[in-house]
């Protein structure tokens, strides 16, 4: 999708200095395995990211319960869990939040918000991993737990107001606030 905005950034008159990616539970994940690999933005907001590794952690139970309802919108072979299993098998460690962590660039302002009620993605679990190998190597990196639960669905005003308030911050000096 960034590649796509640079390369059509006159057609679509997208100001390419000011490009972020936001994402929530696995696009937290897609987002952090973005940023590991090098992608250029100018900052990032994670939201309840799911840390698949931690999630699976070798609890085959797990996956099928996490994944179940999922195949009706994951593209696989077969459309069976066996066939994400299989096409998952070898990443989940690569994509630890620890590992992926370590890769990031630790200037980029990052933002990660959790819901302290959050059963799908327990910050401690999920969240916080990332979050404490970023500050170990003193990252631009902020952390808010917010009341809710892994969709915000009771604080979604606070959610858009906290990541609001980092994107007019970071378009305003360049850090975090």
């Amino acid at each position: 999708l960034v590649d796509y905005l640079l390369e059509n950034a006159k057609d679509l008159h997208v100001d390419t200095d000011r490009i972020y990616l936001i994402g929530h539970s696995m696009g937290g994940l897609t987002a952090l395995r973005a940023l590991a690999a090098g992608l250029k933005v100018r900052g990032a907001c994670l939201l309840a990211p799911c840390n698949l590794a931690q999630r699976l952690n070798g609890v085959e139970e797990h996956f099928d319960e996490v994944f179940e309802k999922a195949l009706d919108f994951i593209n696989t072979p077969d459309n069976s869990i066996d066939d994400l299993k299989a096409d998952l098998e070898g990443k989940l460690e690569d994509w630890e939040f620890g590992k992926l962590a370590e890769k990031i660039d630790p200037m980029l302002p990052l933002l990660f918000v959790g819901g302290g009620r959050d059963m799908t993605c327990p910050v401690e679990t999920h969240m916080n991993r990332a979050v404490a190998v970023l500050e170990e190597r003193n990252a631009n990196v902020s952390a808010i737990v917010l009341d809710s639960d892994h969709s915000f669905q009771d604080k979604r005003i606070s959610l858009i107001e906290v990541v609001t308030y980092a994107l007019i911050g970071w378009q305003m000096s360049g850090e975090l606030l």
